[in-house]
């Protein structure tokens, strides 16, 4: 008969590298989910953006009122500006940034850019080149 004691031990060691080997990969996992809940609209505000690009590179004659930036856009006048909370053009609904407190357009070196804030942290975005 045979002495079968090590095979016990060979098992409870593998086992530990096995644990030993998955607690970098757990960690970063839970790392990169804590960081994806502390800025909720980091993914939707980057999509908005590459939109509204492509709106604009599509659209002319885009010029800045108060707090608002108009352009033409397939013949017709637009308007994107702020409004209960979220950054729409109009006419229309369509929603670009949600949840924004303040908003606010302007122009430097022949590019329009987007500055607003939410909550105490504030965006610039360029969403146009002209």
């Amino acid at each position: 008969m045979r002495n079968n004691r090590g095979t016990v031990l060979i098992d409870y060691l593998l086992t530990l590298l096995i644990i030993v080997m998955m607690i970098p990969v757990i960690i970063l996992s839970i790392s990169t989910i804590s960081h994806a809940l502390k800025q909720p609209y980091c993914l939707q505000d980057l999509v908005a953006t590459y939109q509204l690009r492509r709106i604009l590179v599509l659209s002319y004659s885009p010029h800045i009122e108060e707090d608002a930036l108009y352009f033409t856009y397939k013949k017709k006048e637009m308007k994107l500006s702020l409004i209960n909370e979220n950054i729409i053009l109009t006419p229309g609904t369509k929603i670009f940034y949600i949840d924004v407190d303040t908003c606010m357009f302007y122009e430097e070196n022949h590019v329009i850019y987007v500055q607003y804030e939410r909550g105490e942290d504030a965006y610039t975005e360029a969403i146009a080149k002209y």
